[in-house]
C-alpha cells in the first residue's frame, strides 16, 4: 500500500472507531430514535448541500430514489436507531466488538442476494478484525454478563447488524447501477433521518434537544465526520 493509500484508510478508520464512544453522549434525556433522525436529517443536509454547491447530478429515475430510500432506511435508520438501544444498556465496546461480526452477514447476504463467492482471504481477513476487536475491548468482554435484559439488548444488536448488512448489499447493487455515491448517499441519510422522524412521530415518542455541549458536539460530529 502507498502511503496515501494507507491515510485514506486510517481516517474513516479513526473515525468510524470514535463514533461508538461519541454515541454515548447522545443518550439520556433525547430518546435515542430522535437522535438517530436529527443526526442523519443533518448529515443528508449538509451532504445534499455539497452537491447542489458542487452542481453535482441531483435528478435520479424513480427506481433509483427507491433504491437510496432502501439504502437510507437500512443503513441509517432503522440500522443505527437499533445501535443507539443497544448502547444505553450496554458498553461502546461491547457493542463494537458485536458489530464487528458484520462481515460475516455480508459475505453471506452477498452470496444469497448478490451471487457472489466465498473467498478465503476475505474470511481470513474478517476473523482477524474480530479477533483484533475483541482483544481491544478484552477488559469490557471479561466483566460482561449476560442476563434477561441483556438478551434483549443482543436482539436489537442482532437486528441493527442484519439491517446494516443489508444496507451494504444495496449499496453495492446501486453501485453496480453506476448510481453516484456522494448524490446517494445525501439522498438515502434524508430518507433515514426523515423515516427516523417520522417514526417518532408514529410511536409519539417526545420531540426534544439537549442543549449541554457534549451532546451538541457530539451530534454534529456523528453528523459532520461520523
Amino acid at each position: 500500500m502507498t502511503k496515501r493509500q494507507i491515510i485514506l484508510f486510517a481516517i474513516p478508520a479513526l473515525i468510524w472507531g470514535s463514533t461508538w464512544y461519541s454515541i454515548k453522549f447522545q443518550l439520556g434525556t433525547v430518546d435515542p430514535l430522535v437522535s438517530v433522525s436529527y443526526r442523519f436529517i443533518l448529515a443528508g443536509l449538509i451532504l445534499f448541500g455539497i452537491c447542489v454547491i458542487t452542481g453535482k447530478k441531483m435528478k435520479f429515475s424513480l427506481h433509483e430514489h427507491f433504491l437510496m430510500f432502501l439504502l437510507g432506511l437500512s443503513l441509517f435508520g432503522l440500522n443505527y436507531w437499533f445501535v443507539y438501544k443497544a448502547e444505553t444498556a450496554l458498553t461502546s465496546g461491547v457493542v463494537a466488538v458485536i458489530f464487528s461480526l458484520i462481515i460475516f452477514f455480508n459475505i453471506f447476504f452477498n452470496v444469497i442476494l448478490l451471487k457472489g463467492k466465498i473467498k478465503k482471504d476475505v474470511i481470513v481477513g474478517a476473523l482477524l478484525g474480530v479477533i483484533g476487536t475483541a482483544l481491544l475491548f478484552e477488559n469490557e468482554l471479561n466483566t460482561f454478563k449476560l442476563n434477561s435484559e441483556d438478551l434483549v439488548i443482543l436482539l436489537f444488536c442482532l437486528g441493527g447488524l442484519i439491517s446494516a448488512s443489508l444496507g451494504n448489499i444495496i449499496s453495492a447493487y446501486k453501485q453496480k447501477q453506476n448510481i453516484p455515491v456522494f448524490q446517494s448517499n445525501a439522498f438515502a441519510m434524508l430518507y433515514g433521518g426523515v423515516s427516523m422522524f417520522l417514526a417518532v412521530l408514529i410511536l409519539r415518542i417526545p420531540v426534544s434537544f439537549d442543549f449541554s455541549a457534549s451532546y451538541t458536539l457530539s451530534l454534529f460530529y456523528l453528523a459532520i465526520f461520523g
